[in-house]
């Protein structure tokens, strides 16, 4: 837990999209999983594994496809997950008292 919301970088709030796609601090540990989104890497819900409602600019179809379909890019979450282990961001702290 922290008293404060801001990033340490001091541009905006610490979310999980600030951290992701936009912060200065992870720019370089951002390269790896940018390649791997190509197009996309700026959505936060295909990064994560997620199905989104997003369409195709040009054909207005669905860029995920139905989403009793969707199958995530399994090495797009691969590259997030080892994005968020190198910034610190996926470590598991337990609070005091708590049983790890």
């Amino acid at each position: 837990m922290v008293d404060d919301a801001r990033c340490s970088c001091g541009i905006d709030n610490e979310i999980i999209r600030h951290i992701v796609c936009v912060c200065l601090l992870w720019a370089e540990q951002r390269k790896t999983l940018q390649a791997a989104a190509s197009e996309r890497r700026g959505d936060v819900s295909y990064l994560l594994g997620g199905w989104s409602k997003r369409k195709d600019a040009n054909s207005g179809k669905l860029l995920d496809g139905e989403k009793d379909t969707w199958k995530p890019d399994i090495i797009v979450v691969k590259a997030s997950v080892q994005f968020l282990q190198e910034t610190g961001r996926l470590t598991y702290r337990p609070q005091e008292g708590q049983v790890g």
